[in-house]
């Protein structure tokens, strides 16, 4: 879904608030790839006014709060003393900073699903395309991190070049990567005892000594 629409959408829902286009803007960035067909936006309109109406009584909490401890300006003191509001921006201040690492917690919660959900998409679109090899297959995706903007088709076409560079090292040369060679599915032991019995015959494993 195209970004535009998704955040016609959630203004749509959300109704009037105080947040800014960017701030929004920056939501849809971190929680909703654009990769997604169909967004919950029940789920995300519904965090979004929760976050808006604590955070909208948390500060209004803190102002109430620190104009009843203020003390009246002196009567013959012309300039307001700055000074009073010192106590109210630092607790301002700490407010925001836990507010942005609550939500830098919950982006880090959210890519870590959507690469969990995209890398299960992937694998199985690779092995449409002949990644059957289980052992190899593992090996090509460990530790990467796929990119949530690209299509799936695309992110599994690219993969599928490291997933036969990784087939040749570990199954040998002589053993096809995809579909009808001997490392497809359950052929893959069969890969591996060609291998290691060309290794043998190169190397002479297992001759008797001559006499």
């Amino acid at each position: 879904m195209e970004k535009e629409q998704i955040l016609s959408t959630i203004n749509e829902k959300l109704g009037n608030t105080n947040f800014s286009e960017k701030t929004i803007g920056d939501y849809v960035d971190a929680f909703i790839p654009t990769t997604e067909e169909n967004p919950d936006f029940d789920k995300h309109v519904g965090f979004l006014k929760s976050l808006y109406g604590n955070f909208s009584a948390d500060v209004a909490k803190q102002v109430n709060e620190a104009k009843a401890k203020l003390k009246p300006a002196p009567e013959k003191k012309e300039q307001p003393d700055d000074t009073r509001y010192a106590a109210l921006e630092e607790k301002f201040n700490k407010f925001m900073g836990d507010y942005e690492k609550l939500t830098e917690r919950l982006a880090q919660k959210e890519s870590q699903q959507t690469q969990e959900q995209l890398m299960a998409k992937v694998k199985a679109e690779m092995v449409k395309q002949g990644a059957e090899d289980e052992y190899v297959l593992k090996q090509t995706l460990r530790g990467v991190t796929l990119d949530a903007k690209k299509s799936v088709a695309d992110l599994a076409k690219e993969l599928m070049q490291s997933y036969d560079s990784e087939f040749t090292a570990c199954r040998g040369k002589g053993a096809a990567p995809r579909n009808g060679g001997q490392g497809s599915g359950s052929n893959g032991k069969n890969a591996a005892a060609d291998y290691f019995a060309r290794k043998q015959k190169k190397e002479g494993w297992g001759k008797q000594p001559d006499k």
